[in-house]
């Protein structure tokens, strides 16, 4: 199956929304360190939306199979990292959040087209880089960035969406330049 990932609009929503409602049950949260009700949710994702941030992923069959939020903002924690180039412009360093594949289509593409994208997006807006985190348990998100090239940059804890405590993080970037 063919997959296509473009900027979402407000004609999206309704379909997102379905989405997030089919595939956030079915997300482990041991795994990603994600909370169910808090985050991700719906509301973040319509918000994206808004802000031209969140990017959807369609099947050939115009089923929503992934979604990605894209954008310049980190957490003050990222300066703990050592990364490449450390001396960059928020505006050259594209950050992945919430990376989000229908659980029922793992191993089928999505993510992998999804990263590409991702890339090309990344190199066609004049980014310099690209930087995520991911908690420490999510061996198999750790597993897609290494195969697509990103290089583990560090780990330090984060903030827990709840705001409750802390979670292990590990961080990775691909540099465009």
């Amino acid at each position: 199956m063919k997959y296509f990932v473009r900027l979402a609009t407000e004609q999206d929503k309704p379909a997102v929304a379905k989405f997030y409602d089919n595939s956030l049950p079915l997300i482990d949260e041991k795994q990603t360190s994600w909370i169910k009700n808090i985050y991700p949710s719906i509301d973040t994702a319509l918000k994206a939306i808004d802000l031209s941030q969140l990017f959807v992923c369609y099947d050939s069959n115009d089923i929503v199979s992934g979604t990605v939020i894209l954008n310049n903002q980190s957490d003050k924690e990222y300066e703990n990292i050592t990364w490449s180039t450390p001396e960059l412009d928020p505006n050259q360093i594209l950050i992945i959040h919430t990376l989000v594949i229908d659980p029922k289509k793992l191993n089928q593409g999505i993510a992998s087209a999804m990263i590409n994208f991702i890339k090309d997006f990344g190199k066609s807006n004049s980014m310099v880089t690209i930087r995520l985190d991911t908690n420490f348990k999510n061996t198999p998100a750790q597993k897609l960035y290494e195969k697509h090239q990103f290089v583990f940059r560090g780990r330090t804890n984060l903030k827990s969406f709840d705001n409750k405590g802390w979670d292990d993080c590990v961080f990775y970037e691909f540099c465009l330049k």
